[in-house]
């Protein structure tokens, strides 16, 4: 019990103070630029509307729709950083909002696949798509017993996550 307690409090710290260098302005080290880009993703996409195979292999419980928000959220950073990288590297800032489509596993916190859709009038951007796939791919969601779902978050392409559909 005491372990965990120590546990806990060394967590919350770390936390408490990523979040005070953040907000002051530290940006994640370096963050894997690979061949001229920050990320590369390496998730698969998925269909939205293909179904589920074999139900009943499941459970019937739902992930905390909370819990899958908040781990949604501690990976801002890297989605803040596609999008300045995006920026210099077209010149100019982006409009419009992404819409981050995520399978999430049930028995892993990592998802099964990872869709990305930035706006027409952006064009066709792949390293910004890439980046933001392989940024959100990166978030340890929660695991739970059900079905594998697609939980949906939309991102103004300045970096602030929006409420979830």
């Amino acid at each position: 019990m005491e372990s965990r307690i120590k546990t806990i409090l060394l967590a919350g710290g770390v936390v408490a103070i990523a979040g005070v260098a953040y907000m002051n302005g530290w940006k994640l080290p370096d963050a894997k630029v690979t061949h001229g880009r920050l990320l590369q993703a390496t998730i698969g996409t998925f269909d939205p509307n293909a179904d589920i195979k074999n139900l009943d292999d499941y459970g019937t419980t739902w992930p905390n729709e909370y819990e899958v928000q908040q781990a949604f959220n501690r990976q801002i950073g890297i989605v803040d950083l596609c999008v300045e990288e995006e920026e210099a590297r077209r010149g100019g800032s982006l409009q419009g909002t992404a819409k981050i489509a995520v399978k999430l596993n049930p028995n892993n916190p990592e998802p099964f696949g990872v869709n990305a859709d930035i706006p027409k009038q952006l064009g066709k951007r792949t390293e910004l798509v890439d980046c933001l796939r392989a940024a959100v791919a990166k978030v340890k969601y929660p695991v739970y017993d059900g079905p594998p779902l697609i939980v949906n978050f939309q991102v103004d392409l300045e970096g602030v996550p929006e409420v979830p559909d």
